[in-house]
């Protein structure tokens, strides 16, 4: 789901548990939901492909995904276009219908991540119902902590049940310094893609690696 990790509130455990059965990796059983949802032979679908430069993987992705789809019968339909001048305006309009694309995880507080993709209050528009609507606004209205959440936990579980995302893939973050040059950098994590917090870094002031 996007916008849960296991070190933020809302975080419920047996979705790890759970992973395998409704998203594990099953080329057959696809073929068989494919067939029970009338598309037998598959389908096609067009997917926007678009450099990014906080995440230079997702052009390499999506062909590697291309593959793996095809082999169920599903057949993507690269289109190269940019993310600013097209797909932002395009998604934020509501305008983004039949495609897929990438997404960016962004680690930062649950609240504001569910109303980016799931409240209407940003550009997202990730998965938007009558439901998960109604859970934000009681979620607002709370004060406690436990109640909080719990309501987060229920939202999550919610995104989970209806597949908010595919994931296929997760990318983790490497990054590579020289002690020499570098001593610290409290790294809270990667917040839409782009390396952040880099006035936090702190210079290695002695003749020896600081690490």
């Amino acid at each position: 789901m996007a916008g849960y990790y296991p070190d933020l509130p809302g975080w419920d455990p047996t979705w790890e548990k759970r992973f395998p059965e409704m998203y594990g990796y099953d080329p057959a059983a696809a073929k068989r939901l494919l067939a029970q949802a009338g598309y037998p032979k598959g389908f096609k679908i067009k997917v926007w492909l678009f450099p990014f430069a906080g995440a230079p993987e997702l052009i390499p992705l999506i062909e590697s995904v291309q593959v793996q789809l095809r082999e169920v019968g599903i057949e993507l339909e690269l289109e190269e276009t940019d993310l600013v001048a097209t797909v932002t305006p395009k998604v934020r309009e509501r305008k983004a219908h039949q495609y897929l694309r990438p997404g960016i995880p962004s680690k930062k507080a649950v609240e504001p991540q569910i109303s980016l993709f799931n409240a209407g209050k940003g550009a997202g528009h990730w998965l938007e119902t009558d439901e998960i609507y109604k859970m934000w606004e009681d979620l607002l209205q709370m004060s406690d902590p436990a109640a909080a959440d719990a309501q987060l936990r229920k939202i999550g579980n919610y995104k989970f049940e209806n597949f908010e995302i595919i994931p296929l893939f997760d990318v983790y973050i490497e990054v590579v310094v020289n002690p020499k040059i570098i001593n610290d950098w409290p790294f809270s994590g990667w917040d839409g893609g782009d390396m952040g917090h880099t006035f936090l870094i702190s210079a290695c002031k002695q003749e020896k690696p600081c690490k």
